[in-house]
């Protein structure tokens, strides 16, 4: 679990808002019918949701009257869980703030030890002393400075990992493993239970081909030998065709 400390007074902690900011996917009205139940024009998944439920627990903006405000408003709406405004007149008045919720952070709200992984995302080099300071005499946890776009990718994982960690959320979500499953389940329950397991074993399949194939019809080929049932592979490729053309656009782009 990690926590993000950013420094939106900062050039650094600018990057990384407008590098979340772009990390939108197409709108759920793109997608299958089982995502119905979302709003259309909402995204389905975006960096916010995926950095908080996949790489920590936590994401703190720390901003001033120096700061950048057109934005601040949309920040709070979706991007952070804690927002720290310090008032403006004290020089390095934010970058202390941030130092001292670190320090309580680092120790919690019991006192004790906290676990895990604290990134200071910001390019002012006073950062390295307070990172040195509780690596050297906090055994629990780990602190880090993240000065550069560079820096934080590679923290969160590269773009390509992190699109295709997103899509496998998105593919489980389809519980591809009840589409292969007879309606008219055995009654004996052994019968039963191997069934289930080998639908299950069917669906990682499935989802492996998803990232390997790079065409559709090489991909509808596949789903057909893997599932060896024209109706459940006629289901699952309308399911997943809308969700694949997204994901290969978005990794070609990337590649490109």
């Amino acid at each position: 679990m990690a926590t993000y400390l950013i420094d939106y007074e900062n050039h650094v902690g600018h990057a990384f808002i407008a590098f979340a900011d772009k990390f939108m996917f197409p709108p759920c009205s793109r997608l299958c019918d089982g995502y119905k139940t979302r709003e259309k024009t909402r995204p389905c998944v975006s960096f916010w949701e995926t950095v908080k439920r996949k790489h920590c627990n936590r994401v703190a903006l720390f901003y001033s009257g120096n700061s950048p405000q057109a934005n601040i408003g949309t920040i709070k709406t979706h991007c952070t869980e804690a927002y720290e405004y310090v008032p403006n007149g004290v020089k390095n008045g934010l970058d202390l703030q941030l130092a001292t919720y670190l320090g309580r952070e680092l120790r919690g709200k019991d006192g004790l030890p906290a676990d895990g992984t604290f990134y200071i995302v910001s390019g002012d080099k006073g950062f390295s002393s307070v990172v040195k300071f509780w690596n050297a005499n906090e055994k629990n946890a780990t602190v880090e400075h993240l000065t550069s776009e560079a820096d934080f990718i590679s923290a969160l994982e590269s773009k390509t990992d992190f699109i295709s960690a997103v899509f496998r959320d998105e593919l489980r979500a389809l519980n591809i493993s009840a589409m292969l499953r007879d309606p008219n389940h055995p009654k004996d329950i052994n019968a039963n239970l191997k069934e289930i397991d080998k639908a299950n074993k069917k669906a990682n399949d499935i989802i492996s081909t998803f990232f390997k194939e790079t065409d559709k019809k090489l991909l509808h080929n596949k789903l057909q030998q893997i599932t060896e049932n024209g109706e459940h592979c006629k289901a699952i490729y309308k399911a997943i065709r809308p969700i694949f053309n997204i994901y290969r656009k978005l990794i070609n782009e990337e590649s490109a």
